[in-house]
C-alpha cells in the first residue's frame, strides 16, 4: 500500500539531491561564484516597471480566488519579492525570499514529477 507523505518526501529528497548535483556541475565549471546581490539596473528597471511587486501580487491573488493560479504566477510573485529585497539592500528579508523562492520551486518540481506519475 502506497503512502502519499512518504512519496513526497521521497519526491523531495530526490529533487534537492538533482538541486544538489546542479550546484556542483555549476561549481565545476564557474568556480565558486561571488557576485553582488544587485547591481545598477535590472532588465525589470530597465523597462522602466514600477509597482511590479504589487501587480504580480494581485494577479496571484486574482487567479487565486477564480482557481486559475499557476505555478509559474507563484514564482512571479516570490521571485519579483526577492528581487525588490535585493534592490533595497535588507540582506535578511532577501534571503527568507529567496528560501522561498527555492521552495516554490522544488514544490513546483514535485507538482511536475505527480503529474508525470498520476497523468490527468
Amino acid at each position: 500500500m502506497s503512502n502519499p507523505i512518504q512519496e513526497a518526501a521521497e519526491r523531495r529528497r530526490k529533487a534537492l539531491q538533482e538541486v544538489n548535483s546542479e550546484m556542483e556541475h555549476q561549481i565545476s565549471k564557474w568556480g565558486i561564484q561571488t557576485w553582488p546581490n544587485y547591481q545598477r539596473e535590472d532588465v525589470i528597471a530597465s523597462t522602466g516597471a514600477t509597482g511590479i511587486v504589487e501587480v504580480a501580487k494581485q494577479i496571484a491573488d486574482d487567479r487565486m480566488a477564480s482557481r486559475e493560479l499557476s505555478w509559474l504566477d507563484i514564482m512571479c510573485e516570490e521571485f519579483l519579492e526577492a528581487r525588490e529585497e535585493a534592490v533595497t539592500g535588507n540582506l535578511e528579508a532577501l534571503r527568507e525570499e529567496l528560501i522561498q523562492v527555492a521552495a516554490v520551486a522544488l514544490s513546483w518540481v514535485g507538482s511536475i514529477d505527480r503529474e508525470a506519475i498520476n497523468p490527468s
